[in-house]
């Protein structure tokens, strides 16, 4: 259940579970093969572009928030934000 990783850190591999998705699932689609999807799960490091695919396979939105101290959260409209 996703419930439990509300408040949590969780790694890829653990949320694609927690959906009942397998690695060929998430694989179709984003048209990509398993092997590519498995190298994603094992990353450390990764282009958020990437990050938002492999939610979105998922049925999943990506929402990016910063936080900074004594102020508010925001969250980013989109990965466009990131944009020079």
């Amino acid at each position: 259940s996703l419930q439990k990783f509300r408040l949590t850190r969780v790694a890829l591999r653990d949320l694609r579970k927690a959906m009942n998705r397998t690695q060929m699932d998430v694989a179709k689609a984003l048209k990509v093969g398993q092997d590519t999807v498995s190298r994603y799960e094992q990353r450390s490091d990764m282009l958020l572009s990437t990050l938002q695919g492999y939610v979105h396979a998922m049925g999943g939105e990506l929402d990016l928030v910063v936080t900074f101290p004594n102020r508010k959260p925001v969250k980013l409209k989109s990965l466009a934000d990131f944009a020079g």
